[in-house]
């Protein structure tokens, strides 16, 4: 492999910018004089044109006759353009394909030292897997409420920068002190609702502040209901009698009196 290199690096594309050798290209109007005066000559006379019913027909043929002068030398102006961009698209062209094979190689070899480095990435993760697996027996409690590991180990710790020795004392620090932090929470209030909490971020401030906010509204809401049943029992019921007849109805007022019952009439 290391011959490969050295052999790649040998045919490395150098480039020498003396390699390209610019000849500076070269227009000669010979008698471009001679056509700017005569041009200058026939403007200020089209300045002096008057155009009238008489020679509005004569006019006409004049301004053709000399847009058709004009069209015709801008016409070679930039037949001489083309002609001198000829070899600079030339060269352009070349440079392009050069670039572009250039280019081709190097998205394979890029390719593949993605999928190289990934793989690394997926060996150390693995390594760091069997690390927890080997250690979980030291901490019965992340067993016990089934901790996902795989959250334990951080995109960090997988770059190479990162030695394994180093991400496994980060590993060993991070189970102790979830170990701990269930042991805490599941000796306190609704401690089996703060370890569901807990798991979701690990922060274990969070989990509690999570679950007391919640009971905090459960029983404000608890209170509210208390509330409004007492109110409900202890407001008075009312009952409406419909007395059918003047007798009846001198009976019941009798009996309500005489047994000090409240009523109204309606």
């Amino acid at each position: 492999m290391i011959g490969m290199i050295s052999e790649l690096d040998n045919n490395l594309v150098q480039f020498d910018p003396t390699s390209i050798q610019v000849k500076q290209g070269s227009v000669q109007f010979l008698n471009a004089e001679r056509i700017l005066a005569s041009a200058e000559r026939l403007n200020e006379e089209l300045r002096n044109v008057v155009v009238t019913d008489d020679t509005i027909k004569s006019n006409k043929k004049l301004v053709a006759e000399v847009r058709k002068q004009a069209d015709f030398l801008d016409s070679h102006r930039k037949r001489v353009k083309k002609e001198l961009l000829v070899p600079y698209l030339d060269f352009e062209e070349t440079v392009k394909e050069i670039v572009e094979t250039v280019k081709e190689g190097e998205s394979i070899v890029r390719s593949q030292v993605r999928a190289f480095e990934e793989q690394e990435r997926e060996n150390k993760k693995v390594a760091l897997q069997d690390v927890i697996k080997k250690r979980l027996r030291h901490y019965p409690k992340i067993e016990k409420y089934e901790v996902d590991t795989n959250n334990f180990i951080k995109p960090q710790m997988l770059n190479k920068s990162t030695s394994l020795d180093k991400a496994e004392k980060e590993l060993v620090e991070t189970l102790k002190d979830v170990e701990k932090d269930l042991g805490v929470l599941e000796v306190m209030d609704y401690g089996s609702e703060m370890i569901v909490e807990y798991l979701n971020n690990f922060s274990i401030s969070g989990a509690i502040e999570i679950v007391n906010s919640r009971h905090k509204a459960i029983d404000k809401a608890e209170e509210v209901v208390r509330e409004t049943v007492k109110e409900i029992e202890q407001k008075p019921k009312t009952y409406k009698l419909e007395i059918l007849n003047a007798d009846d109805f001198i009976n019941v007022i009798e009996f309500l009196n005489g047994n000090n019952i409240n009523y109204n009439k309606l």
